[in-house]
């Protein structure tokens, strides 16, 4: 027959594990957003003797909906606005708003 033994719980009522789950989603949180503001410093990119940033994939998401409320063409390209192509529908557009 198997045993269980109870988790034994602190003073808050939580188990010991837990608190240290608390100072895990911190650190994992922190790496988050140390990577983002590394990845956003880096600058630009050198393709084909022009630049583009570490982050198009966020500036087409976000320009995709600003393009979608104008009436503009999604799928054509938008240099002034990021590097690359919108590949995806219009309703995606509307849920990254």
């Amino acid at each position: 027959m198997l045993s269980y033994q109870q988790t034994s719980l602190s003073s808050t009522g939580r188990p010991k594990w837990y608190r240290r789950f608390d100072l895990l989603l911190y650190v994992y949180i922190a790496a988050a957003v140390g990577v983002s503001c590394i990845q956003y410093l880096k600058g630009a990119k050198p393709l084909y003797g022009e630049g583009y940033t570490h982050y198009n994939n966020y500036l087409i998401f976000k320009y995709s909906f600003l393009n979608l409320l104008a009436g503009k063409n999604l799928y054509v390209t938008h240099p002034e606005q990021y590097y690359d192509l919108f590949k995806y529908s219009p309703t995606f557009a509307l849920l990254m708003a």
